[in-house]
Formats: structure tokens, C-alpha cells, sequence
């Protein structure tokens, strides 16, 4: 009975232990399913998003170490995820998915110089590419040959570039603020004048996306059914920043600014033959390019400051590439004067030593981009914040036009192109700049379609924005603080009061 007993028992044991094996095994059947279809589902979004291979490997390296059955789902991710890195610097970490359908834009830039437009111009070309209209109110009438680019000029003469001669404007006490502030006011005045302008107002809620300007002024004179300006300034979806930490300060941005500094900036393309020989045939010496940019004319330079430059570019050895828009008699064999030269190219060529530049932000961030030193002539606006900051960072000299000599000028070319530290720190900004992990434009183009398929992406805004300036400096918590410190010391007051009157009184009644 007993070893009956105790077979029934085995028996039961083992019964049990093989229902607990059926049910242990269903269940990680019902589990090895469920992992299955995650990843099969999770495959399939990598093939469209290859932003998430990263996480999704270190899932499946945790999930199916003891599941045989999917090791060759395993072995797939992990091949796909190799194939994926190995494409990477042909394609991007996150190429940009096809776009839900062709948007229309409208890009209102009516105070642009060339180089500002230059600024959004990537931009409006990316998204050309990817197929949305884009229409651009500015002063320039280009016909591009991307057919979804329409740019419509507004005609209005109040910012010709051709006649402004800045040093002439720095001279005066107000400078040049005071100009960009007559010709801006009148221009906000006019613009809304111009049929074009007014065309596209009516036809305003045809576009999924508006890129305004700031510098717009005087709207509700003219168009009285809009909303207040600090109201459309409020709503605003998106900024995108030109700037980038690398080369600024670094600030803490909110959700909806988007740093995308260098969107102009490329690679080199070649440059023509003339040129690269005449580059080449500088030598170990090497080669200076000198631009004062494109509002800033060079034959707006005063003539003596011209003469010190000729002067001191016919004593160095280096040769000087010269952006200037008109001929100068007398200068140097070493010198090659052009309305324009193709500054990006010639910045990235390596026997490139130097850039003799303005200090404009466009060129700056250009310089830094290719990696070449500076020397630095500020003369309005932004200027002399760059120029400070080229200092501070060691990327190059800045030269004041009050102290300029010819000494001066050669000392300081031949300081930054024979100290090493100049070109080391240039090139240690250049890689920190480059390593993103978009490019700036992509950044761009993703954000810009990313508030127009979520209807203004209001969850990207602060809260902040729609608070008045009492409660935004947290004044009606202060008032209540302050009040309740008054309160309290109005009663401190009260009540020492009357513990003197009582004390008075006791004194007076024990004197009697």
C-alpha cells in the first residue's frame, strides 16, 4: 500500500509537472507569438524609419536569448541594422520620409539683401525638391530653375544695394540704424500698397504655411481684419535659429526653436580651371581672399583705406584674391580683382591661409564650416559682435578702420596664417559644427512639414506664450508676497501698539 501509494503520488507529481510543461510551454508559445508579431511590426517601421534601429536592437537582444524559434529574426535585425549604419554616410541617419502631399508655402522676405536670402534659400530649395510649391515675396526678380519656386518681386527701390555706401552712413552720429530705420518704416508703409502684395493677402488661406518676416510693420492700417501683430507674433508655429551651439552661445531653446545655423553652408564644388591654376600657382605661400560681402561694395571703401590694402598686399608674398566690383589701376601682380568669386569653394581650397572678411554672420559661419582663419573689419549691425567673438575663440584678429595702417594689416595676415593656434581652433570648430547628426537643412525641411501636418504643432509651443507680461515676470505673485509682508507688519504694528498702551497703562496705575 505504501509503495502504492507513493507511485500513485509519483504519478500525480508527474502529471502535474507535465500539465505545468504543457501550460509553461503554451505560454511561451503564447509569449515567442506575441515577439513575434512585435517584431515583425517593429521590422517593418525600421524599413520606413531607420531612426529607431538602435533601440530596437537592444529589445531583441534582451527578448529572444532563450526563444531558438525567432534567432533568425534576431540574425535579420541585426544584419538590417548593420546595413543601415553602413549606409549612413551616404545617406544620413534619418532620411526624411515622402511628404503626405505637396504643400503651398509662402515666403515673405521683403528686406533681404542677396546674402539673407541666401540664409532661407536652401530651404525653399529642399522643399521645391520634395515637390511643394513655394511662392517668395522679395525685391529680387530671379526666374529659378526649379519650377515649384516662384519668386514674385514687390518692385518697391527703398533697400537698392547698388546705391548704399555704408562707411558714409557709419560716419554720422545716429549711423547706420537710423537709415535702416527711415527706409524700413517707409517701405512697412508701402508694401502693403503693391498689387502683388494685396494678392496675396486675398489669396492668403490657400497656402498650408506662411514665413514672415518680422521687419513687417503698419499691417492693420492696411488690412484692418487681421489680428494685432503681438497676437500673429504669439501664434507663431516655428522659428528656425541661425545659429548653432559650436559657434555661439549656448542657450536653452524651447521645442519650437530649432537651431539650423549653416543651412548655406556646402561642400566644395570645383572651381573653374583659371582660378584653381592661378590658387595652385601661389605656392607654399598660399593665397588670402578678401570680401567685404555683398551689402558692403568695395568700391564704397574710402580710397585711403584702398591704398593701405594695395600697399600691403604688393609686400606680402602671398598672392590675394580680391572681391571687388569695379577695376583698380595700379595694383600688384599678386592680386586678382572680381565683381565675384565663388567664396565657399575658394574658402574650402587648401591653399587657402586666410579670409580678410567683414565679419557678416553668413561669412563667418562659412569661414568656420571650411575651417579657415580670420582677420576681421567690422564696420555696422552684428559686425562687431562676430568680430569680438572671433577673438574670443581664437579663430582670427579683428582690425578697428580708425586704427588701420599698412603695418597693421600686414602684421595681423601674416600673425594668423604663421600661428598655428588660429588654424588649429578653426579646424576644431569645424568638426564640432559638422558632427550633427542631420544636416541643418533636413532639420529644417522636417520641422517646417512637421507644423503644417499637425495644423501648427500648438504642443510645441510654451505656455508662456499666451500669458501677459504681469504674470510672465510672476508681478501678481510678488504683489500678493508684498502685500501679505505689509499686512504682517501692519499687525506686528497694531499689536505692539497695544501692548505699549497696556503697558502705559499698567505703569501709570502703579505710579498712582
Amino acid at each position: 500500500m505504501r509503495v502504492n501509494h507513493q507511485s500513485s503520488h509519483l504519478a500525480q507529481c508527474c502529471s502535474a509537472t507535465a500539465t505545468e510543461r504543457r501550460e509553461v510551454q503554451q505560454k511561451n508559445e503564447t509569449s515567442n507569438k506575441r515577439t513575434t508579431d512585435f517584431i515583425e511590426d517593429e521590422l517593418e517601421e525600421i524599413k520606413a524609419n531607420t531612426v529607431r534601429i538602435s533601440m530596437v536592437t537592444l529589445v531583441c537582444a534582451s527578448t529572444l536569448v532563450e526563444s531558438k524559434q525567432l534567432f533568425r529574426y534576431y540574425d535579420k535585425m541585426i544584419w538590417l541594422s548593420v546595413l543601415h549604419l553602413l549606409m549612413l554616410p551616404c545617406t544620413g541617419w534619418a532620411d526624411l520620409l515622402p511628404p503626405q502631399r505637396s504643400y503651398k508655402v509662402l515666403m515673405l522676405l521683403p528686406i533681404s539683401s542677396k546674402s539673407h536670402r541666401n540664409v532661407i534659400m536652401p530651404l525653399a530649395e529642399a522643399l521645391a525638391d520634395r515637390g511643394h510649391k513655394v511662392d517668395m515675396l522679395s525685391s529680387y526678380n530671379i526666374q529659378h530653375q526649379n519650377t515649384n519656386i516662384r519668386e514674385i518681386p514687390h518692385g518697391l527701390p527703398h533697400f537698392p544695394d547698388t546705391k548704399l555706401n555704408l562707411f558714409n552712413e557709419v560716419k554720422k552720429a545716429t549711423g547706420v540704424i537710423s537709415l535702416f530705420k527711415d527706409r524700413m518704416c517707409k517701405m512697412a508703409r508701402d508694401i502693403y500698397r503693391v498689387p502683388q502684395v494685396k494678392e496675396l493677402y486675398m489669396k492668403r488661406k490657400e497656402y498650408d504655411l506662411i514665413v514672415l518676416d518680422h521687419l513687417f510693420n503698419e499691417v492693420n492700417e492696411h488690412f484692418p481684419d487681421l489680428p494685432p501683430l503681438l497676437e500673429i507674433e504669439r501664434n507663431q508655429s516655428l522659428v528656425l535659429l541661425n545659429s548653432h551651439f559650436s559657434i555661439g552661445l549656448t542657450v536653452p531653446v524651447l521645442p519650437s526653436q530649432v537651431e539650423v545655423g549653416g543651412m548655406h553652408c556646402r561642400p566644395p564644388k570645383p572651381l573653374p580651371e583659371d582660378l584653381d591654376s592661378w590658387i595652385e600657382g601661389a605656392g607654399s605661400a598660399g593665397v588670402i581672399y578678401f570680401s567685404l560681402g555683398s551689402v558692403t561694395k568695395g568700391n564704397t571703401l574710402p580710397v585711403k583705406y584702398r591704398n593701405m590694402f594695395i600697399e600691403a598686399f604688393s609686400k606680402l608674398n602671398q598672392r590675394i584674391l580680391w572681391k571687388f566690383e569695379t577695376g583698380i589701376e595700379g595694383i600688384p601682380e599678386n592680386v586678382m580683382i572680381n565683381h565675384w568669386f565663388p567664396q565657399q569653394d575658394i574658402l574650402a581650397h587648401p591653399n587657402v591661409k586666410g579670409f580678410i572678411s567683414h565679419g557678416g554672420l553668413l561669412s563667418l559661419q562659412e569661414a568656420l564650416f571650411h575651417g579657415t582663419p580670420m582677420v576681421v573689419l567690422p564696420l555696422f549691425g552684428d559686425q562687431p559682435t562676430n568680430a569680438a567673438r572671433v577673438v574670443a575663440n581664437g579663430w582670427g584678429r579683428s582690425l578697428d578702420y580708425k586704427d588701420l595702417s599698412v603695418d597693421l594689416i600686414i602684421s595681423s595676415i601674416l600673425e594668423v596664417m604663421n600661428n598655428t593656434k588660429y588654424k588649429k581652433n578653426v579646424a576644431k570648430t569645424s568638426r564640432l559644427y559638422k558632427d550633427q547628426l542631420t544636416s541643418p537643412v533636413e532639420r529644417a525641411v522636417f520641422w517646417t512639414e512637421y507644423v503644417i501636418r499637425h495644423r501648427g504643432a500648438s504642443k510645441l509651443r510654451s505656455p508662456a506664450a499666451s500669458l501677459s507680461w504681469v504674470q510672465l515676470l510672476l508681478l501678481d505673485v510678488l504683489a500678493l508676497f508684498l502685500l501679505i509682508v505689509i499686512l504682517s507688519l501692519l499687525i506686528l504694528l497694531w499689536l505692539s501698539n497695544k501692548v505699549l498702551g497696556v503697558s502705559k497703562k499698567y505703569l501709570k496705575k502703579k505710579s498712582e
